[in-house]
């Protein structure tokens, strides 16, 4: 059986890092990534990476970046804050790229311009109303 997918978006935030109790390092991102179509949607994924891939992508990665991402669809299940049984799906990256240039990224900072460079379609990263994000 098959079970693998790639992506290409933006970054929402700064990767989270942390680690298990034993040592493993552990780094989440939330990518958005724009449907193509008539309508203007786009979708959030939450994507986990494990090891030194993931303490690479929490160095390297930022807001606001281009990422391609390959891996695996993972379903959790969980029960939440009010006691009912609920289900998300997790992209398990076994493989990504930054897909952006760091000297664009540099550059803008340099230039006070801390806002998405170069968004995917016409997604703007701080202008994201996330119906998902934790608050």
């Amino acid at each position: 059986m098959i079970n693998q997918c790639t992506i290409v978006g933006r970054l929402v935030a700064d990767p989270e890092s942390k680690q298990t109790p034993s040592g493993k390092s552990i780094c989440n991102v939330r990518v958005a990534v724009d449907r193509k179509g008539r309508e203007k949607e786009t979708d959030f994924f939450n994507c986990v990476a494990f090891g030194q891939s993931g303490d690479a992508l929490a160095e390297y990665a930022t807001k606001g970046r281009l990422l391609g991402i390959v891996g695996k669809i993972q379903l959790e299940q969980y029960v939440n804050k009010e006691g009912a049984k609920q289900q998300a799906v997790k992209i398990v990256i076994d493989n990504w790229q930054l897909l952006d240039s760091k000297k664009e990224e540099i550059e803008n900072r340099l230039n006070g311009n801390t806002s998405n460079p170069k968004p995917a379609g016409s997604l703007k990263v701080d202008d994201i109303d996330d119906p998902f994000a934790d608050d």
